[in-house]
C-alpha cells in the first residue's frame, strides 16, 4: 500500500505567512514518489489533508 503524504507538514504550512501559503498552494504541482521510499507518494491528497488540519486548528485565520 502506498502512503499519500504532503511535501510539507501541517506545522510547516501553518508557519507560512498567508501570502506565502497561498502562493505555495496555487503553484505546487509535482506529485510523485518520495525520494528514497517507493511506498510514500507526495500527492495532492496528502497536501489537502495537511492543509485541512491547519484550517481546523485555526479557523479564524481563514474566515474572511
Amino acid at each position: 500500500m502506498v502512503v499519500q503524504r504532503s511535501v510539507k507538514t501541517a506545522e510547516e504550512l501553518a508557519a507560512m505567512a498567508d501570502d506565502e501559503l497561498v502562493k505555495f498552494l496555487n503553484d505546487w504541482n509535482s506529485p510523485g514518489m518520495h525520494q528514497g521510499d517507493f511506498l510514500v507518494e507526495n500527492s495532492f491528497s496528502g497536501l489537502s489533508k495537511a492543509f485541512s488540519e491547519v484550517v481546523h486548528d485555526n479557523p479564524a485565520r481563514f474566515a474572511e
